[in-house]
């Protein structure tokens, strides 16, 4: 197993847990669904006083929106909350595997890295990679660029809802109803929770493609959030040291000044209703060489600079 990715090797007797992991040949390729569920049950097996496997509701088919949770010394639910989800829209496969790969090293590093230590005693993580389970299989079976979010469906209305982004029932809304797949609801429920427990520090919503890292708003260009002045640091700073990794250079900006305006976005909806600290959107790689077809030699160095952004972030939130 590679040591250049802050891993132990299979003969390390530093941390037993460590040991336990899946085989990080995980984010060579990409994989079914079903796979990315017995993942999960394998990261919870490796940290099984920390962790366990969570449900934020069940898709219009019927399959679990799946995730785990993490915590530190604190004890289970007992810290504000850090929240991640993948794979809102289906197409983007890289979404599921790098915030997979974030939880494999926290993880990993929870025993020998005193900064991942602190942000694990600190915060309990609630991480959702697949969050449109019934998008995501369809790209893997049918088509494996349905545009979602066109409008342009060719699907019978009933399966059209599942490739609506999540939350967008916030400022306009374009859709049936407001909150109107049972995905919505189960996510938006779940964060709704977290938000009225503990509180959430931070919130992403992961995307591909375009190298962007987002604030609020979406619905506007000229609305800020009460602390829009430590988030454009934060996620200018968070840029940098992505960078400083591979050379990917993330734009960085408030949603709608930025790239475009977007009605019903996630992270304006966690800004102003939830509320989370952060609510940030972010859009990996690449600028459109390849698109929603990443690559997967592309996984771990789109992994490796996704998890430096993410110890820089972490360190000075």
């Amino acid at each position: 197993m590679p040591t250049n990715h802050g891993l132990e090797t299979a003969t390390s007797n530093a941390d037993f847990k460590a040991a336990a992991l899946p085989s990080f040949s995980w984010f060579s390729a990409y994989h079914p669904y079903a796979d990315h569920l017995t993942f999960l049950r394998s990261l919870q097996a490796a940290f099984p006083s920390n962790s366990e496997l969570i449900t934020a509701g069940t898709s219009f088919e019927g399959r679990a929106i799946q995730g785990i949770h993490l915590w530190g010394s604190g004890g289970k639910g007992s810290k504000p909350a850090i929240y991640y989800h993948g794979n809102v829209h289906a197409r983007e496969w890289i979404t599921s595997m790098t915030v997979e790969y974030i939880t494999y090293q926290l993880i990993n590093n929870y025993s020998n890295d005193t900064a991942i230590k602190t942000v694990l005693d600190n915060y309990d993580f609630y991480i959702l990679p697949i969050v449109n389970p019934d998008g995501f299989v369809y790209t893997q079976t049918t088509t494996r660029l349905w545009p979602q979010m066109t409008g342009k469906y060719t699907l019978k209305p009933a399966l059209q809802l599942r490739y609506r982004k999540s939350l967008n029932d916030y400022h306009s809304y374009r859709g049936a109803a407001a909150g109107d797949t049972p995905e919505n609801a189960g996510i938006r429920k779940f964060g709704d929770t977290l938000g009225a427990g503990k509180g959430i520090k931070l919130y992403i919503d992961w995307h591909s493609y375009g190298q962007y890292i987002l604030t609020p708003y979406g619905y506007s260009c000229t609305a800020t959030a009460p602390n829009q002045s430590k988030q454009n640091t934060l996620a200018r700073n968070t840029g940098t040291a992505i960078a400083a990794v591979h050379g990917t250079r993330f734009t960085t900006g408030g949603t709608c000044a930025t790239l475009y305006n977007t009605n019903g976005g996630s992270n304006d909806y966690f800004t102003d209703v939830v509320p989370a600290e952060l609510a940030w959107a972010i859009e990996l790689r690449d600028t459109g060489t390849n698109g929603f077809v990443l690559p997967p030699a592309q996984i771990i160095p789109t992994g490796e600079e996704s998890w430096a952004g993410q110890k820089y972030l972490w360190a000075n939130f």
